[in-house]
């Protein structure tokens, strides 16, 4: 067992290559909070900090996943990350910003030699069939011309026990290869990528990751089941659009858009 590489804010700054990025972006790495996300989102919230900042922790008390579904936490061998930023865009133009994140961690991945990444719509990357990071996303309208957002991820990194905590199949880093991983220069990566995809995003919109999103995609031609609103619908997944909305061909042949649904089967 190899002792824990801990988290730490000049390490993770050393291994971003782009100087304006290292100058322009707070880190705060704390031992333990209930959740990286909520503590963020109540500090942008209320005007509390200077952004863009990145909070991490190296365990969770309360981590949250989307729709409020409870994320388990092993202490210093994961990554629990939590990005705030103010962006220039109205509400309408962030579509598919959750899919943009997926993208930036599969890339991540590759570049530390993982095989076999693939993205699930709306919010999880996969690495060989197996979940190994979920992905939460928060806005805040509040304030004048610009939009809040909280980008939140959990990656499994050197987690290797604990899997009977874990309601569904799952993996890590270390799992799939064998190697303990230093985090902090796996954050210099996350950092570097996924600043990159935002500023592309921002710019050219989901529309120019399409490609992108077709050759990562974990659902394709899959049939599911997904709920919206009240309502189960099963078909056969076509991918999505331009806007990232799921693109679902039911019993009858028609092709209906889902803007959001949680996939249930």
């Amino acid at each position: 067992m190899n002792d824990p590489i801990y988290l730490d804010s000049a390490q993770i700054k050393n291994n971003i290559p782009d100087p304006l990025l290292r100058e322009n972006l707070t880190i705060q790495v704390v031992p333990e909070l209930s959740s990286t996300h909520q503590v963020l989102n109540q500090q942008l919230l209320n005007a509390e900090i200077t952004l863009p900042r990145v909070l991490l922790a190296e365990y969770q008390t309360a981590a949250i996943g989307q729709r409020a579904k409870k994320w388990h936490a092993t202490r210093a061998e994961n990554i629990y990350f939590s990005y705030a930023c103010m962006l220039n865009k109205k509400l309408r133009d962030l579509e598919g910003l959750s899919l943009i994140v997926g993208l930036a961690v599969a890339r991540t991945l590759s570049e530390c030699g993982l095989l076999d990444i693939k993205v699930k719509w709306p919010n999880d990357v996969y690495a060989q069939g197996k979940k190994i990071t979920g992905i939460l996303l928060a806005t805040d309208t509040g304030h004048t011309g610009q939009i809040g957002v909280i980008i939140s991820l959990g990656l499994n990194v050197n987690m290797t026990g604990d899997a009977n905590m874990i309601q569904q199949p799952w993996t890590s880093m270390r799992l799939m290869t064998g190697k303990n991983y230093d985090r902090n220069k796996i954050l210099g990566i996350l950092i570097t990528q996924l600043s990159s995809y935002l500023n592309l995003f921002l710019e050219n919109g989901f529309e120019h990751f399409l490609s992108q999103w077709q050759e990562n995609d974990f659902l394709a031609a899959k049939t599911i089941i997904l709920k919206s609103g009240e309502t189960l619908c099963e078909g056969i997944v076509q991918g999505v659009n331009s806007r990232g909305h799921l693109m679902l061909r039911n019993a009858q042949g028609e092709i209906n858009a889902y803007a959001s649904a949680e996939i249930v089967k």
